[in-house]
């Protein structure tokens, strides 16, 4: 049984800026921000056929992939620094 990635989320102080620099890394044509109830700014990163990369500020750092196996059921896996 074989899984696909759907998103990564990254925990970050600086969204934005961490963001942009995986935008151009990986060549990402678009960035899309939000901004929540509590003033906080979101900002993620879509590509078609591309998992999407979600940045959200926090202070501290961890990340997290969301992954689909075959059957549709999906995990998710922290990384913390």
């Amino acid at each position: 049984m074989s899984s696909r990635l759907i998103a990564v989320t990254v925990d970050c102080r600086d969204a934005g800026a961490l963001a942009e620099f995986w935008r151009e890394a990986l060549g990402y044509p678009r960035a899309e921000r939000w901004r929540d109830s509590h003033g906080l700014t979101y900002v993620e990163l879509k590509a078609p056929d591309r998992p999407s990369l979600l940045f959200q500020p926090v202070p501290e750092g961890r990340c997290y992939e969301d992954v689909a196996d075959s059957t549709g059921s999906q995990r998710r896996r922290t990384h913390m620094p």
